[in-house]
């Protein structure tokens, strides 16, 4: 593997990693946020 190959990869693995990571926090957090059921009070 060429140096040139070699940075691509671990350029392109950190990228696909640190997506993953964001797509995950943003999924965690907008689980324990959602709220779809309203009491017929609230609504």
């Amino acid at each position: 593997m060429s140096p040139k190959q070699k940075q691509r990869f671990v350029l392109v693995s950190l990228l696909v990693v640190g997506l993953g990571t964001g797509i995950g926090l943003v999924l965690m957090a907008l689980n324990e946020n959602i709220n779809l059921f309203f009491s017929p009070s609230q609504v």
